[in-house]
């Protein structure tokens, strides 16, 4: 495809246990000239506030900045999911929102991974470092599908191994590699180059692109990060009605496959949540009546 020359637009990066570490060995390596847009997530605390910002200004060259819902994107900036946020992306500007907690998280990686997937397609490069558990590789399966770049950090590096070992084993990446190498790698591609075509894990296998139905799931998933939790589940006004548009094909109880929708996680939260509110009410409404 012609979009495979462009350079990316924008690097999302995603982090848990022992990620701070690796974040600083990128970004020290990253010049200060690059032409692309940094994202962040790292699981921390919704209560904690957050001196990451801080910790990266003063690792690398580039300036490093809680995300702010609105701002432009804007080329050689680092920008960091804040605590109890998801950090989403449109096509020329950043969010942020107190959505569903994904894989028991606000900050979580997915999605920002997926909204990059949608927003920027071929011109993403995800990147998955240290963490425990799996979250980040549902999205970064997402940005492969799309045509962008997968990027792991090599397991036998990272502190806590689940999380690049989650994504290699469903996701087809390109580059498993050192942190420093692939600082240089995201270089050489921001500057539209390939780089170590040697060291391209993934050169030789191949994703299916996104049909329609995949695509419809993604952006749904990615609208639910961006519900408010205080409103999730509410009862509509009175005469009126509030329908999700999740297709049936997306809703699975618990959780989903890899690579599946997990907005019917979600979904089944409000569901759970109306039905509660629905039987307190008619329990209230006999008790005023005089019977149980």
């Amino acid at each position: 495809m012609a979009e495979e020359t462009q350079p990316p637009a924008l690097v999302v990066v995603g982090s848990s246990a022992g990620g701070i570490e690796a974040l600083t060995t990128l970004v020290c390596n990253l010049p200060r000239d690059i032409p692309a847009a940094f994202f962040v997530v790292v699981h921390i605390p919704s209560e904690a506030p957050s001196v990451l910002p801080e910790i990266l200004s003063r690792a690398g060259s580039l300036p490093a900045s809680s995300a702010r819902d609105g701002a432009p994107i804007e080329h050689g900036h680092i920008y960091i999911a804040p605590p109890n946020h998801h950090l989403l992306l449109t096509s020329d500007a950043m969010r942020l929102t107190r959505g569903p907690s994904e894989n028991r998280h606000r900050p979580a990686i997915d999605p920002l991974f997926r909204s990059a997937a949608l927003s920027f397609g071929s011109r993403v490069v995800g990147v998955i470092l240290s963490g425990a558990l799996d979250d980040g590789t549902v999205g970064l399966l997402a940005i492969k599908r799309a045509g962008g770049v997968a990027m792991v950090q090599d397991p036998t590096t990272a502190t806590f191994p689940s999380m690049p070992t989650s994504a290699l084993t469903y996701v087809p990446v390109d580059w498993c590699l050192s942190v420093p190498a692939l600082a240089r790698q995201i270089v050489a591609l921001a500057h539209g180059n390939q780089g170590e075509q040697a060291e391209r894990k993934g050169a030789v296998r191949v994703v299916d692109e996104m049909d329609d139905e995949q695509k419809t799931e993604m952006r749904i998933e990615t609208d639910i990060a961006g519900l408010n939790p205080a409103t999730v589940g509410q009862p509509p006004p009175m005469g009126a009605s509030r329908r999700i548009p999740v297709p049936p094909a997306t809703v699975h109880y618990g959780r989903s496959r890899m690579g599946r929708s997990f907005a019917s996680v979600a979904v089944w939260g409000m569901r759970s949540r109306r039905n509660r509110w629905s039987k307190g009410r008619t329990t209230m409404s006999r008790r005023r009546s005089g019977w149980r």
